[in-house]
């Protein structure tokens, strides 16, 4: 793309926020800001004809007819990319008729230098250049995004530990609620190991319930977020950590049979009579 507008004078590239979406994702950000509203153009699309504009300067008044060939890609164009419009130096000073000074530059090093910005930024000092190590950048993002992830998380790990303390919570409530029961099925054989399994199995099922449902209801929020974001990023793919997730609903259910162990233990530990005479 790069060497098209070298070779080709007029041509010309946009940013992502340029091109309108598909779900209008972005306008507030944009503001009135120009648009390249050719008719049928979403950055959604994989390709586009050339669009015609005009570019104006506003120094020396003229203007230079460009053609738009295509559209940086959007990731890029969030991270290191300049907001605007770019073609080659000599379109810009053959038409506006002036020199046109340099604001960026891009600058490839070889992979695994220690301190490339600072070097690079040491060589140019005189040039009062401040540089951007754009891999830096893409990571601080990136960490950042990961933090928010692991604040999200922690607030749903402590919902799943208030939750299954409420399932404990529950349980003994039963225990208490259920004495009179508790009698009636000891007085007509049940055993001690009996009544205790009767209430475990009952808190297992409404936490493997419970599980299930969240199980479920997450992995289909995650296909659907992923569906969602494939139409702008072809190249994204839905990865489920298949192993965390059988060490949370492991962790959740023994952690769920730990809290009702106590309360079923007590219920096996009713005598009959003193539960039958229980009001």
């Amino acid at each position: 793309m790069w060497e098209a507008l070298e070779k080709r004078p007029g041509s010309a590239v946009v940013n992502a926020f340029l091109v309108p979406r598909r779900a209008n994702f972005g306008d507030g950000f944009i503001g009135d800001t120009f648009r390249l509203d050719a008719e049928g153009l979403f950055l959604e699309n994989d390709v586009m004809d050339p669009v015609k504009i005009v570019v104006e300067d506003v120094k020396s008044g003229k203007s230079v007819e460009l053609t738009v060939i295509g559209v940086v890609d959007d990731i890029a164009s969030q991270f290191f990319m300049p907001f605007g419009i770019y073609a080659s130096t000599d379109t810009l000073e053959n038409g506006f008729q002036r020199s046109i000074p340099l604001t960026n530059l891009f600058i490839h090093v070889e992979p695994g230098t220690p301190d490339a910005a600072d070097r690079v930024e040491a060589a140019f000092f005189q040039n009062t250049m401040d540089t951007i190590d754009i891999a830096e950048s893409i990571d601080e993002s990136r960490a950042q995004n990961t933090a928010f992830n692991n604040l999200l998380t922690g607030f749903m790990a402590l919902g799943l530990v208030v939750g299954v303390a409420a399932l404990g919570v529950v349980s003994a409530r039963a225990v208490v609620e259920r004495r009179k029961q508790i009698g009636i099925m000891r007085a007509i054989g049940f055993s001690r190991r009996m009544v205790q399994t009767t209430f475990l199995l009952e808190s297992s099922f409404i936490a493997l319930l419970g599980i299930s449902a969240g199980l479920v209801l997450g992995l289909i929020t995650s296909v659907n977020v992923i569906t969602d974001i494939k139409a702008d990023e072809p190249n994204v793919s839905l990865v489920i950590p298949w192993m965390r997730l059988v060490v949370i609903v492991v962790g959740s259910y023994l952690f769920s049979w730990l809290t009702t162990y106590l309360p079923s233990r007590q219920a096996s530990r009713v005598e009959p009579a003193e539960a039958l005479r229980f009001e």
